[in-house]
């Protein structure tokens, strides 16, 4: 108990500074692939890549009854909704 009111005290008292842009993995990685440099990468990084890439990649619009949607249609989340657990 003594630790955790100790730690929990520290981080209150001294919070962690963020870092500078420049100090970001990725930014450094991305700066380097613009450049033409190589620098080795682990499966960490390369997995964080990838998240990152999923979440800023946009939806890939599609045509459902001869409508642009951006989403899925009303009539199929009422039916997911209709058959949840």
């Amino acid at each position: 108990m003594l630790t955790w009111v100790i730690v929990s005290a520290y981080r209150l008292l001294r919070p962690e500074e963020p870092l500078p842009i420049e100090h970001d993995p990725a930014f450094v990685r991305k700066e380097a692939t613009k450049l033409g440099r190589s620098i080795p990468v682990g499966w960490r990084e390369i997995r964080e890549d990838q998240k990152r890439y999923l979440k800023e990649k946009t939806p890939i619009p599609y045509d459902y009854a001869g409508e642009s949607s951006d989403a899925l249609p009303s009539e199929w989340i009422d039916d997911l909704w209709q058959r949840r657990n």
